[in-house]
């Protein structure tokens, strides 16, 4: 999968409806910019953005969960169910 690679930060200027997904590397590009409306609170916003933001740490982390669990898992187990689960949520994450 290819994405910007690094930690990603969430910004927030005042105007309240924006919120800046940034790589924290060298450059400091932005990578995206979410504009929310007014019907959701300035909370929810920034837990949105922080979602975001915090994607490609969540994804390697699934990643590697599944490597080291999902090996010996009997079939219908309640932890095979949820490693599958688990491989769909990548799936969707992927191009």
């Amino acid at each position: 999968m290819s994405y910007t690679k690094g930690e990603w930060t969430a910004s927030h200027p005042q105007d309240n409806h924006t919120a800046f997904i940034s790589d924290n590397n060298f450059q400091q590009k932005v990578l995206m910019s979410v504009q929310w409306g007014s019907d959701i609170s300035k909370l929810e916003q920034r837990a949105n953005a922080q979602l975001i933001a915090s994607a490609p740490d969540l994804y390697e982390a699934l990643e590697g969960m599944l490597y080291i669990f999902d090996r010996d898992l009997p079939f219908g187990s309640i932890g095979r169910i949820n490693c599958n689960t688990a491989r769909q949520a990548l799936a969707k994450a992927r191009l």
